[in-house]
C-alpha cells in the first residue's frame, strides 16, 4: 500500500540520511518528493522571473541533496542535459512543465524517447545519467521544485545543431560569485577569510544574516546546527500549532529598526492578523528561514554554508581556530561565534539519582516525541512550572490526554497572562538607580499601585522597565545580584515572561477540571515499580510529604546555566582547555564588551565571541528576540571591522 503520510522539509533530510546516497532508488526519492507539505517550505520566498533565463533559487542544501526553486518564463527551457551521479526528481508548483527524455543512438548522441506536459503537484524523476530536457511551452509562468541527490554541480550539455557535447558547472542564481575585477578586490586578502557560528538558532542564524547584508569582502560563513533545519533552535522547532509565541507579533520582528518586518511577512501568507495577536512558534522558524535565504540570495562575494554536525572540540593558536566534530572532520575558522540558546535543564538532586536513567524520565525539549507514547489516561509529573511545562502541558492536551498532570515547582507559580497595556514613563527616568534591590522592589511595587490608582496596570509598569533591564542589573554589587535570585527571580519571571490570555485560560479550564495540579514543593525521591513511579514531595513551607503515583516523569526545568555542571562535549572541551570562564553567579560566561569571550586567566579573545544566553550573568535579560537580535548586529558589525583591520595590514 502507497504510503500517504505528509512529509515537511525536515522529514525528507532525515529520510535522505538514512539512506548511502549510492543505495538511494529513483522511486524512494519520487516518493517522498510526492509527499512533500509545499506550504511548509515557504515556495513564495523564493519566486524571481528574469526574461533572460530561467532562474534557480536555493531552498536547502547539504552535502547530501539539494533543494532549488526553478522560475521559468513562456519560453524558457533548460540545455539537453544529463545529471552524471545525481538522482533528479521535479515537482511542479505552479504551471505546465514540459518534460522530455532523451536516448543515445548509435552514435552517442540523444534522440527524443518521450515529452509529456506535467500539471501542478505532478512530477517527473531523471535516474542517474539519464539524459533530459524541462521546458516551459505554456504562455503563463512556471514554477517547479527541484530535488536533487547529491547536490547538482556538473552536468553534461548536449548541442543538437552542433552535434557536440561539453561539460558545464552549475550555479545557482541566489549563489553569487565575487566579480574578477582588480580594482574590486585590490586589498583584498587571496583567502577566503572563514567565521564559524555554532548554533543555527536565531541567535546564529541572526548572526549571519547581518553579515550575509553587510560583509563587502571574500568571506566564508561556516553555519553549524546538529538539527536538519536552522532558524529553529528549540525554541522554534515545535510541531504543534498550539504552541504560539509569548510576545504579540507586532513585537517579534528580526531586525530593531523594522518594527513590523515580521507582522508585514506575515500579510503575505495571511490576511487579518493583527499586531496584538500571537502566532504559532513553527511559523515564526518559517520566518527566519526566509530572512536568512534571501540574505544569501543578495550576498556578493560571500558564501553560506550549512554544515549538520556537532561540534565537540576546539583548539586556537594565535590567527585561528580549529573547530573537531563528531563525524570525525574538522575546519578552520579566523572567528568563532559560540550562538549558543539554551540548554537542557539539570535533574533535580535527590539521594538516588538512578531513576534519572529510567525510560520513564525525560527532558521534554530533547525528545517530545515520546509524549506521544504515553497512555491517555496515564498520570504524569512535570518538574518545573514555566513557560516550557506550559508547552508540554499544551502538547499532551493536543494528544487528547485524559490522565492526570502535578506539576511541580520551589514556588508552585505559573507564568502571568498577558493583557492590554499603554506606555508608561520608566520609574527612574529623573532619579539615580538603586543600589540595594530590596529598594529597587519596593519602588516597582509603589509605582505599580500608583499606576493602578490612575488606570494603568503592574503589565505598562514591568514593561517600562523591559529598555533599562540591563542597566539596571549591571549597577548591582554581586551580592545584591545573588539576593535577587535567592528571592525574587521566580516571582520576577512569572511577572515578566508571560504567555497569551488564550493559553492562560485553558490552564485555568483544566485546573478547575481537577485534571491539573499546581503543587509548591522539592522533589525528595524516585520509587519505581512496575506500573510506573511513585515520587515523594516535600511541600513548600511545610515537613509534610506528598506522594504522587505517576506513570511520567516530564523535567520541564529552567535551562541549566552553570557551565560548570553541563554535560556537552565542547563546553566541557572549552572549560578544560582554559578558553572559556563562568561568569561569578554561574548563569552563563565572562564576556567582554564587545561579545569576545575571556578565558580562565582573564583575556580577552580575538577569535571566540558569543551572544544570547551565554551573557545572562552579564546582563540578565539577554535570550529574547528583542535583545538578540540587536546583539546579532552589533556583533556582526563587530566580526567586520576586525576582517577590514586584518585585510588593511595584508
Amino acid at each position: 500500500m502507497q504510503n500517504l503520510t505528509i512529509l515537511n522539509l525536515k522529514d525528507l533530510i532525515m529520510e535522505l540520511e538514512k539512506v548511502a546516497t549510492k543505495d538511494l532508488k529513483l522511486t524512494q526519492l519520487q516518493d517522498w518528493v510526492a509527499r512533500l507539505d509545499l506550504r511548509d517550505l515557504a515556495i513564495e520566498d523564493y519566486i524571481c522571473f528574469r526574461c533572460e533565463n530561467y532562474q534557480r533559487q536555493i531552498l536547502y542544501r547539504d552535502s547530501n541533496c539539494e533543494i532549488i526553486v526553478v522560475c521559468w518564463q513562456p519560453g524558457q527551457s533548460s540545455p539537453i542535459h544529463d545529471h552524471g551521479d545525481c538522482l533528479n526528481v521535479t515537482r511542479v508548483y505552479r504551471g505546465t512543465l514540459t518534460s522530455r527524455t532523451y536516448i543515445l543512438n548509435n552514435k552517442f548522441f540523444p534522440l527524443l524517447e518521450e515529452e509529456k506536459d506535467l500539471q501542478a503537484n505532478e512530477l517527473v524523476g531523471v535516474d542517474y545519467a539519464q539524459i533530459h530536457q524541462l521546458a516551459n511551452t505554456s504562455n503563463q509562468n512556471l514554477i517547479t521544485l527541484n530535488v536533487y541527490v547529491k547536490p547538482l554541480q556538473q552536468m553534461k550539455v548536449y548541442d543538437l545543431t552542433q552535434k557536440q557535447w561539453q561539460f558545464s558547472n552549475v550555479t545557482a542564481n541566489n549563489q553569487k560569485r565575487l566579480i574578477d575585477n582588480p580594482a574590486q578586490s585590490k586589498g583584498f586578502p587571496s583567502k577566503k577569510k572563514t567565521i564559524a557560528i555554532i548554533g543555527g538558532g536565531f541567535s546564529g542564524s541572526m548572526v549571519a544574516v547581518h553579515l550575509l547584508k553587510n560583509a563587502v569582502s571574500n568571506l566564508q560563513i561556516k553555519l553549524i546546527e546538529s538539527r536538519p533545519l536552522v532558524g529553529e533552535g528549540i525554541a522554534y522547532s515545535t510541531n504543534w500549532d498550539g504552541h504560539l509565541l509569548n510576545v504579540p507579533t507586532g513585537k517579534m520582528s528580526a531586525f530593531a529598526k523594522e518594527q513590523d518586518h515580521f507582522w508585514d511577512w506575515l500579510q503575505t501568507r495571511e490576511s487579518g492578523i493583527s499586531k496584538d495577536d500571537f502566532v504559532s512558534r513553527k511559523v515564526y522558524g518559517e520566518y527566519i528561514r526566509s530572512i536568512l535565504a534571501k540574505a544569501e540570495a543578495g550576498a556578493i562575494g560571500v558564501n553560506l554554508e550549512r554544515l549538520t554536525c556537532n561540534a565537540i572540540a576546539l583548539k586556537t593558536d594565535a590567527q585561528q581556530a580549529t573547530i573537531y566534530f563528531n563525524n570525525g572532520k574538522s575546519i578552520e575558522a579566523d572567528q568563532v561565534v559560540l550562538a549558543w540558546g539554551n540548554f537542557p535543564p539539570a535533574d533535580p538532586q535527590v539521594a538516588d539519582p538512578a531513576f534519572y536513567q529510567s525510560n520513564r524520565y525525560f527532558r521534554f525539549w530533547s525528545t517530545p516525541s515520546r509524549l506521544a507514547a504515553i497512555p491517555a489516561d496515564q498520570g504524569i509529573l512535570i518538574i518545573g512550572s514555566g513557560l516550557s511545562a506550559i508547552d508540554a502541558i499544551l502538547a499532551l492536551e493536543e494528544q487528547k490526554h485524559r490522565g492526570q498532570i502535578y506539576v511541580v515547582s520551589r514556588h508552585g507559580l505559573f507564568p502571568q497572562a498577558h493583557t492590554s497595556t499603554t506606555p508608561y514613563p520608566f520609574l527612574f527616568e529623573s532619579q539615580a538607580l538603586p543600589t540595594k534591590i530590596s529598594s529597587l522592589m519596593r519602588q516597582i511595587r509603589q509605582e505599580i499601585a500608583t499606576a493602578q490608582i490612575e488606570g494603568s496596570n503592574w503589565q505598562s509598569v514591568i514593561n517600562s522597565l523591559r529598555p533599562h533591564t540591563q542597566v539596571i542589573w549591571q549597577s548591582l554589587a554581586i551580592a545584591e545580584k545573588q539576593r535577587f535570585l535567592r528571592h525574587l527571580r521566580s516571582y520576577w519571571e512569572i511577572h515578566r515572561h508571560r504567555v497569551s490570555s488564550v493559553i492562560h485560560q485553558r490552564l485555568d479550564l483544566k485546573m478547575a477540571a481537577g485534571q491539573l495540579h499546581l503543587i509548591a514543593g522539592r522533589i525528595q525521591a524516585y520509587n519505581e515499580n512496575s506500573q510506573g513511579v511513585n515520587v515523594s514531595i516535600r511541600q513548600r513551607c511545610s515537613k509534610d510529604i506528598l506522594n504522587l503515583p505517576v506513570g511520567v516523569v516530564i523535567n520541564c526545568a529552567g535551562s541549566q546555566s552553570n557551565y560548570r555542571q553541563l554535560e556537552h562535549p565542547l563546553v566541557n572541551n572549552l572549560l578544560n582547555s582554559g578558553l572559556i570562564k563562568p561568569d561569578p553567579l554561574n548563569l552563563g560566561l565572562e564576556v567582554a564588551a564587545n561579545g569576545a569571550l575571556i578565558n580562565s586567566a582573564g583575556e580577552i579573545s580575538n577569535l571566540l565571541f558569543t551572544l544570547g544566553s551565554p551573557l545572562k550573568g552579564c546582563l540578565w535579560e539577554t535570550t529574547a528576540v528583542a535583545e538578540i537580535r540587536q546583539q546579532a548586529q552589533t556583533l556582526a558589525q563587530q566580526l567586520l571591522t576586525l576582517q577590514s583591520k586584518e585585510r588593511i595590514e595584508i
